[in-house]
């Protein structure tokens, strides 16, 4: 934020499709109580002494925004959301949320939610998600809420994560990942559409697919057989694409972790997650099931290690910095496990909206979601590396080599398939 104030590459947004009669006054009342909560929505980070501080307010009004969108093409209603997903947000004042209610239709109206990365993490997603729905329901008379009782903030969370980094275990973990990074490529040679800028920017779109069934039940079999978690085997067909892509059989993988090994705090809202980066050795043309094995050991190796920040890894490391790419790596993959409970409004219905961020933190962001027993991605691009019909195909590429692992997964890692029918 320092180097680029109030970018919105940092926000994470999302839009909530409310169909039926939505009492606003009940709406403004939950969110309220749900940032009277929580220390993490009431705090800002000003400057003290040249460094940033955690602030936290006795209280942080943020207001319901009502807009009526009732005579907007959807198109207009799009744009919109985008708009709102990129709202610049100040760091040092606050607030970190906001809040907008659309009205798009009669009987329907979008909640938009955009809380700042700092204080927010998928995980909170959950959290905010079900104690909005509980507050309104209250509100109404519905039902009563009484969410678990926060015995710790995130501020004591900070301040155990500041001791601990003085600590034998902190070096230990130091040591195992700057061995584990050793001569790692800091560059992953992805064919780009256009020149790469010599500043990395934020501009990003997303690509969306729901893959055939039957993939999710293969993929899990493979899993079984092999003795390791859904994560590695997906983890290792994006290795290998990403090799194919490339042309390195050593690349490194970036992936995101919860970071709350703690019971305590899985109801608090906050920014516990981890990155790892993750190396994959696809070295020796090994079968697929063989470098999952590979694969697999790295990343329980780096699960065993995950409470050491990314920023202390890239301290240490110390790469040659190169403004137009992230240090590391330059590609993500996220597996997320959706369960939520649509119903929470009781005779409210809500859904999900697909959007357009307009924002992208890395080259590439490879989501997949397991939900309702079916794989979907999303793909998340810098726009000013890639073309749209690029980033489709190389969802095409994935699902075809998906399909492959599971139709073979004994075939060499060379010997799978990537390209559509239309290509060969």
């Amino acid at each position: 934020d320092e180097l680029s104030p109030g970018d919105p590459m940092y926000n994470i947004p999302w839009v909530m499709r409310l169909s039926g009669p939505i009492n606003f006054d009940a709406m403004q009342m939950a969110l309220d109580k749900l940032i009277a909560r929580h220390e993490s929505l009431r705090t800002t980070f000003p400057s003290k002494d040249g460094e940033p501080v955690q602030l936290i307010a006795e209280h942080m009004p943020v207001k319901v925004v009502a807009e009526d969108l009732r005579d907007c093409s959807q198109q207009q209603i799009q744009a919109r959301l985008t708009k709102l997903a990129q709202v610049s947000m100040n760091l040092r004042t606050g607030p970190l949320v906001a809040m907008h209610l659309l009205q798009t239709d009669n009987d329907e109206t979008l909640l938009s939610l955009v809380i700042h990365h700092i204080i927010f993490d998928a995980w909170s997603h959950n959290i905010v998600l079900r104690e909005l729905a509980g507050f309104y329901n209250a509100e109404l008379g519905i039902a009563p809420f009484a969410p678990p009782q926060l015995n710790i903030e995130f501020a004591d969370y900070a301040a155990w994560q500041r001791d601990w980094l003085g600590s034998q275990d902190y070096v230990r973990q130091l040591e195992f990942w700057t061995t584990q990074l050793d001569d790692a490529p800091g560059v992953l040679e992805l064919h780009t559409d256009k020149p790469r800028p010599p500043v990395q920017t934020s501009n990003g779109a997303n690509a969306y697919r729901m893959l055939p069934k039957d993939l999710l039940e293969g993929v899990r079999k493979i899993s079984v057989e092999r003795g390791c978690t859904l994560f590695a085997v997906l983890m290792a067909a994006f290795n290998v694409l990403m090799s194919r892509y490339s042309g390195q059989e050593d690349i490194v993988v970036g992936t995101p972790i919860a970071g709350r090994k703690r019971t305590e705090l899985e109801s608090i809202v906050g920014f516990f997650l981890h990155t790892l980066a993750i190396r994959g050795d696809l070295s020796g043309n090994p079968s697929f099931v063989e470098f999952v094995d590979r694969l697999n050991r790295t990343v329980l190796e780096a699960f065993a290690h995950q409470e050491l920040p990314f920023e202390s890894l890239v301290e240490a490391l110390d790469p040659e910095r190169d403004t137009s790419r992230s240090p590391i790596f330059q590609v993500m993959f996220v597996l997320q496990h959706v369960d939520v409970d649509w119903s929470m409004f009781n005779d409210i219905k809500a859904e999900p909206v697909e959007f357009e961020f307009g924002t992208a933190k890395y080259d590439i962001m490879f989501f997949v979601f397991d939900a309702n027993d079916q794989l979907s991605v999303r793909l998340e691009y810098n726009t000013d590396l890639f073309e749209p019909a690029t980033i489709e195909r190389m969802i095409d590429h994935f699902e075809v080599l998906l399909t492959a692992i599971v139709a073979d997964a004994s075939q060499t890692i060379g010997e799978l398939p990537l390209l559509t029918a239309s290509e060969e």
